[in-house]
């Protein structure tokens, strides 16, 4: 092994440490020269290694945010002689925990040689140590338990408290709230660095660079705007990693896929490369909207109007909403849409986000959907965006799956405090989740509904008002005067949509829709099943019901059609080949076997 030229010139016997650590300066891929990011903090680290009572510094920040790269550049600043007074001739060096745990095996025998290494590293005067992953070996809350059950906080916490020991410990907020700060006193030993999200054009800089290095040992060539497209795709879609890495991930992946299958065209990446692959490969539109995309966008409408029933001002918002931000009309900083619908409990509210997840994200997968009568309380806060001791349902949805309907079920029965969440979602596009980590919903859809009201519906029908825009707004003036949202709340949607209670008419042509699904599942099984104008009749008339809606329909096909044909399928009185249909008057199953 290489030795580092520091070591030969100063520096204390280090035996221990040399063994379970390897010297940064001698394994540093950011060379001299490069793109320094996060000058800022790189100060922020000095200035925090040279002070007197002590040198615990926390590098803290989103992975792929530039946390390790803060210390490369370091110990580049070192060797290069251009770092405090108090800094020169350092060793950076990074402990090797895997190794120190697997070959220390049990508590007593790992604190003892632990505590050599911290001795030899105090006693050079010129060593900084670097654990990656701190948080993985202090406390039990989160890392330590999977990975060795080992806890060194009580080790490292004692040496913290020494003036000429100084280490660099590298973590995230999930591990800073689940196990540093949860372990007792040690997080106040630390000076916390919080490393900041990387900016676009800080991360284009990196992109060039790394673009050169990858166009010299692939011969791919990489234009800047191929390189540009890479980085607005990562801004859209991809939450769950911070710039610059995501984008380099991106930049990495392409170029292995376009060696391994370019063939003829394998020479250069387009941006229309990177659409193409990225659209493939996460399932989100990239890119200019093609052919079958813009006739989706251009006849939204309709496609939504295959399976809901009526319900047009709703449906009209939501389409237009779609269309401007696919076209990027202008640049976005909130979510594409935000909606509230408003009326009666079986209606369509929540069937209108299904069927736009369904035509326009390809299936109901990408619909993040919360009951908010499970969030009444504050406490139920935890559980929405996270804390210590778990992750979000909110924000672990959003981060996993940046590109999503977010359908808010009964909105008007969360706590108040939640709704305030939301109020900042719907303005600045983004929050940070219960561990400080900042969660993007700039490219989600808001749809939140709520029954408040329904009563008020019911009685206009009664009387035969007709719900109008005059109604709409004599409806919403009411909800707000019975507290129950504030103006400012109902002001943050880019449209409130009523949705009315359905008639006989409409009833019947959910039954049909109905059947048409049951009609679907059968035909995979080899079985005709035959959907008469007389079946949908009798099924509304039995499911009509002004105050629930749809939802006493379903309830009809259940009892009426699905309890029987489930039944004649287990029972095998119904078999593959055969074609049925049920007698509308007694509602039993009649069978045509086809003649062999």
């Amino acid at each position: 092994m290489a030795a580092s030229p520091v070591k030969m010139a100063v520096g204390g016997y280090t035996v221990l440490l040399d063994r379970y650590s390897h010297d940064v300066a001698l394994d540093n891929p950011l060379r001299q020269g490069g793109v320094v990011l996060h000058t800022r903090e790189i100060k922020q680290l000095e200035e925090a290694l040279i002070k007197r009572r002590g040198g615990g510094v926390l590098l803290v920040g989103e992975n792929g945010s530039g946390r390790k790269s803060i210390v490369y550049n370091f110990s580049n600043r070192v060797v290069a002689e251009e770092g405090p007074v108090a800094l020169k001739m350092v060793r950076i060096l990074e402990v090797n925990m895997v190794a120190l745990i697997g070959n220390n095996p049990g508590k007593a025998a790992l604190a003892e040689v632990l505590g050599g290494i911290f001795t030899e590293a105090i006693r050079a005067k010129n060593v900084i140590l670097v654990i990656p992953q701190i948080n993985n070996y202090i406390g039990r809350g989160h890392g330590g338990d999977a990975v060795a059950m080992i806890d060194i906080s009580g080790v490292i916490g004692t040496y913290l408290k020494r003036p000429k020991f100084r280490l660099i410990g590298i973590t995230d907020y999930e591990g800073l709230h689940r196990s540093i700060e949860q372990a007792g006193e040690i997080a106040a030993q630390f000076t916390k660095i919080e490393v900041a999200r990387v900016s676009i054009p800080d991360t284009m800089r990196v992109l060039k660079e790394e673009g050169l290095r990858r166009e010299k040992d692939s011969s791919v060539f990489i234009p800047y705007a191929t390189l540009k497209e890479v980085a607005k795709l990562c801004d859209y879609f991809q939450g769950d990693m911070a710039f610059p890495q995501k984008a380099v991930n991106l930049l990495d992946d392409l170029i292995i896929n376009r060696v391994n299958y370019g063939g003829r065209e394998a020479k250069i990446i387009s941006p229309a490369d990177v659409d193409e692959y990225f659209s493939g490969k996460y399932q989100v539109p990239a890119g200019a909207a093609g052919q079958r995309e813009k006739d989706i966008l251009v006849n939204l409408e309709a496609r939504i109007h295959e399976g809901l029933i009526n319900q047009k001002e709703a449906v009209k918002e939501l389409a237009n909403a779609m269309r401007r931000a696919r076209a990027e009309i202008k640049k976005r900083r909130r979510t594409i849409g935000n909606f509230l619908f408003l009326g009666p409990t079986g209606v369509g509210k929540t069937e209108t986000a299904k069927q736009l997840a369904r035509v326009y994200f390809g299936s109901e997968k990408n619909m993040i959907r919360l009951n908010m009568s499970e969030y009444q309380t504050m406490e139920s806060m935890e559980k929405l965006i996270g804390g210590a001791a778990a992750s979000g349902v909110l924000t672990t949805a959003v981060r996993d799956n940046p590109f999503s309907i977010i359908l808010v079920d009964e909105i008007e029965k969360a706590h108040s405090e939640l709704l305030n969440i939301f109020l900042n979602i719907f303005d600045e596009g983004e929050m940070s989740d219960g561990m400080g980590r900042t969660v993007d919903f700039k490219h989600t859809i808001i749809i939140a509904t709520s029954n408040a009201g329904a009563g008020f519906i019911k009685e206009a029908i009664e009387k035969r008002v007709p719900l109008d825009g005059d109604f709409k707004e004599l409806f919403i003036d009411r909800i707000l005067r019975e507290g129950v949202f504030a103006p400012e709340f109902i002001n943050r949607f880019d449209a409130v949509a009523l949705y009315r209670p359905l008639d006989v008419a409409e009833c019947r042509q959910i039954a049909g829709l109905m059947l048409k699904e049951i009609q679907k599942g059968l035909a995979a099984k080899g079985i005709a099943f035959q959907i008469t104008d007389d079946l949908a009749a009798a099924l509304a008339d039995i499911g009509f019901d002004p105050v629930f809606g749809g939802r006493a329909m379903r309830r009809a096909v259940q009892n009426k059609v699905e309890n029987a044909i489930a039944s004649g399928l287990l029972s095998e009185s119904i078999k593959p080949g055969d074609a049925i249909s049920i007698n509308s008057r007694t509602w039993q199953i009649e069978t045509e076997t086809p003649e062999k």
